[in-house]
């Protein structure tokens, strides 16, 4: 019968293993190792047990924390004898050589009767090292941004291992240099770098160039200038743990120890926990203000259709939604422009960060500088707290400008800053600080108007205009795909019937009233569309059962065609604005529900509108 290793206690894999005597045993915690030991006591190569006639024989690898036998340390290789006990950290494996059988006095010692490791020798950590970590995670529950978290964990770094340099990559595919880099005046050796990043994230586990044995058949990595190089994956979640970043640390003149290596891994699992829990955070954050803006505004969030220019449209989504440039969705009012954007995010690499929707008509040109880039305590008057902006709130992910035609040039020239840098990654200062901030976004921006038009008229930032325009999607009025009303009808209701008429029954429609919502011409496109049906279900109470009558359709008397006074939509627009206010007794928040906008857009246009009555 073979010699074998059983795990008794603790946490390794596997937890039972035969020995061969033709090959070498190894144990530690990097996953390259015959055992791998999931103790943060354990060395990434700890200990090593090999068959030298006539003896197993265990040897420690010279690791800070030491290797056990029936809870003895051993100083050298040590032959083992059945039934012994092996202990690293808390991991206890029992060895079996029922072939030379019990060669020692006294009974076989049972797991649970070996004394427990003092924790003063378990744990690699001294005083100093505890109370940076201690003060990490207690300063990191405060952070509200990705790049403020690294900021503190590369902080800690520095402050325990004093390396020549410390740098933060956010695994952003278009950023080719790291997030953070302290000292700020520290070299980077960018093809080091680089290097160390693929290796990493191809093995998923730490890679230490000065390690005192590296992996068998695995090339090392040269560090060029530097003396030692260690690179940290931010690995978090469960099963299958997600990368959030890496952690590089450069060292000049000397190697890192076992200790400091082991230090810097506790602190990337730190770090990482929090970047999951930030990033869970904002994207609820983001995911409840959007929400409230569909049940304000009365939006859906499904894409509803099955004709050729719906399929043309999700045809483009696709092609476009893995992709690093921005977006420009260009669309009449109520068409469904929200609707790609959150379709462009949820397809595209960036899901897993924040979408921020900016109502930019609802953005005013004296704070527009400060919504778009934050500020800092003490700015300008009221401003009580630091306030991240909306591209340090849609870091990693989508920011979302709808609406970006009814922007002030003056606003237009703040926006332009963001198209500055390359491949998504935007510097700038928040208002009143002095650290520059560097974020990754992909702008979406959307448009109602033609934006060409309005650049002609000196409306719009030229430069503006090409930095968008080169992607655009259009996305198609409802009277041009009109057979797929039947379909948003039926949506609608179903929506309706779970929202708001369970009690009475479900609401259907007839034949006659589908007809007539085919034929008619849709000015303000899907949005109008289920207005219309809210209105014409509580018109039909306390029937189950829209009927042609309860439908209340502007010139509809009958006809199928549009007697509308005019088709310019903008011009549209404003006579259904000024319709609703009438009926709403100039209430916006009911004028708003009535139109299926946002009260915050339907607050800026009626500003114009009447600005443009008073001149004129």
């Amino acid at each position: 019968m073979l010699a074998s290793l059983t795990l008794e206690h603790g946490f390794a894999a596997p937890n039972f293993v035969e020995l061969d005597e033709t090959r070498i045993l190894r144990l530690g915690r990097n996953r390259t190792n015959d055992v791998v030991l999931h103790d943060q006591h354990a060395s990434r190569w700890h200990a090593e047990l090999a068959f030298e006639e006539p003896d197993w024989v265990l040897r420690d690898l010279g690791t800070t924390n030491g290797t056990k036998v029936n809870g003895t340390r051993i100083t050298g290789p040590t032959p083992l004898k059945h039934g012994e006990l092996v202990g690293i950290g808390e991991v206890r494996l029992r060895f079996a050589d029922p072939e030379r059988g019990v060669d020692h006095d006294g009974p076989t010692p049972r797991a649970e009767q070996t004394p427990p490791v003092p924790s003063s020798e378990a744990t690699t950590f001294q005083a100093d090292e505890l109370s940076t970590l201690v003060a990490f995670m207690t300063a990191a529950v405060h952070e509200t941004t990705p790049n403020g978290l690294a900021q503190r964990g590369l902080e800690a770094v520095i402050k325990q291992l004093h390396p020549t340099c410390a740098t933060y990559h956010s695994l952003d595919r278009q950023a080719a240099f790291p997030r953070i880099v302290l000292p700020k005046s520290a070299p980077f050796d960018g093809r080091l770098g680089q290097e160390l990043s693929d290796r990493v994230q191809a093995d998923r586990a730490t890679f230490w160039v000065g390690t005192p044995l590296p992996e068998a058949g695995r090339p090392t990595i040269d560090p060029g200038e530097f003396s030692d190089a260690l690179c940290v994956p931010l690995l978090a979640g469960d099963d299958v743990p997600e990368m959030f970043g890496l952690l590089q640390i450069f060292q000049k003149g000397r190697r890192l120890s076992e200790r400091q290596v082991h230090f810097c891994e506790v602190l990337a699992s730190c770090l990482a926990s929090n970047l999951r829990v930030l990033r869970v955070r904002r994207n609820l954050e983001a995911e409840n203000l959007r929400y409230r803006g569909v049940r304000m505004g009365g939006r859906s969030e499904e894409m509803v259709g099955t004709s050729q220019p719906m399929q043309k449209l999700r045809d483009q989504i696709r092609r476009f939604a893995d992709k690093t440039f921005s977006v420009l969705i260009q669309g009449e009012s109520g068409a469904g422009k929200q609707l790609v954007g959150l379709a462009l995010h949820r397809l595209g690499t960036r899901r897993r960060g924040p979408f921020i929707e900016v109502n930019c008509p609802s953005v005013p040109k004296e704070l527009a500088e400060s919504q778009f880039f934050g500020h800092v305590r003490g700015a300008f008057s009221g401003a009580v707290s630091d306030h991240a902006g909306h591209f340090q709130q849609a870091d990693e992910g989508i920011l979302f400008l709808d609406g970006i035609n009814d922007l002030s040039l003056e606003v237009q020239g703040h926006v332009l800053r963001a198209f500055e840098g390359e491949n998504n990654v935007i510097r700038f200062v928040p208002v009143g600080g002095r650290e520059p901030v560097q974020v990754s976004v992909r702008i979406v921006a959307t448009s109602n108007r033609d934006l060409q038009r309005l650049v002609d008229e000196g409306r719009f930032r030229e430069d503006l205009y090409f930095r968008l325009a080169p992607t655009t999607i259009h996305v198609p009025a409802l009277r041009d795909h009109a057979e797929d009303i039947p379909d948003l009808i039926q949506h609608f209701l179903d929506k309706f019937n779970q929202e708001y008429y369970r009690r009475q029954g479900k609401i259907d429609i007839s034949d006659e009233a589908v007809e007539a919502l085919v034929d008619f011409p849709w000015p303000g496109n899907v949005r109008q569309l289920r207005a219309v049906l809210e209105r014409a279900l509580a018109m039909c109470e306390p029937r189950t059962r829209i009927e042609k009558d309860d439908l209340s359709l502007p010139d509809s008397r009958g006809t199928t065609g549009s007697r509308l006074p005019t088709l310019n939509v903008n011009l549209l627009e404003e006579m259904a604005i000024i319709e609703a206010m009438q009926r709403a007794d100039h209430v916006q928040t009911r004028a708003a529900d009535t139109l299926g906008m946002h009260r915050d857009t339907l607050r800026s246009k009626w500003e114009k509108i009447q600005q443009k009555q008073r001149d004129g």
